[in-house]
């Protein structure tokens, strides 16, 4: 039987509402450790997500960078020039 997020009515509608918004969104989900953050995310918007990434625990930016450019690689399959900022250019 598969998992199921009961619950969390009031995150799963503004999910749901910044999925449908016609802007780009960023989305922080933070909170103590095992609470089900990242079950939440994977369970509710499972048939949106395309690419996934956690930060590294206690890691420098540019090993954060470095870890992104390395999982989008092994995702996608392209590789990319490690960044070397979080500036996005717009």
């Amino acid at each position: 039987m598969a998992a199921e997020v009961i619950g969390r009515d009031d995150e799963k509608t503004e999910l749901d509402r910044l999925l449908a918004s016609a802007s780009a969104e960023l989305v922080v989900v933070y909170g103590r450790r095992r609470i089900g953050k990242t079950f939440l995310i994977r369970q509710h918007l499972k048939s949106q997500l395309v690419f996934e990434l956690a930060g590294l625990h206690n890691e420098s930016l540019a090993r954060q960078l470095e870890n992104f450019a390395i999982q989008l690689k092994a995702h996608s399959g392209k590789s990319i020039e490690i960044p070397t900022s979080m500036a996005s250019g717009v």
